[in-house]
């Protein structure tokens, strides 16, 4: 991917996270959330890490490559 993709990446997965975060605190009692708060989380969190991963990989200009590749 691209430094551009990956930024965009990076803000939708701390974007969702926040929804995560905001769901969990704006909680009422006998109402369920159609997605749990706790999924958006990590799921946003996850992105944000694996994205923000690519995203050095692609200003440095390191690849990725297996310890056992020679």
């Amino acid at each position: 991917m691209t430094a551009n993709g990956d930024m965009i990446g990076v803000g939708v997965s701390l974007v969702v996270a926040a929804i995560g975060f905001w769901q969990e605190r704006r909680y009422t009692p006998g109402k369920l959330p159609l997605v749990p708060p706790f999924f958006l989380m990590f799921t946003g969190a996850l992105g944000a890490i694996v994205f923000g991963a690519d995203l050095i990989t692609a200003l440095t200009g390191v690849t990725w490559s297996p310890g056992f590749q020679r």
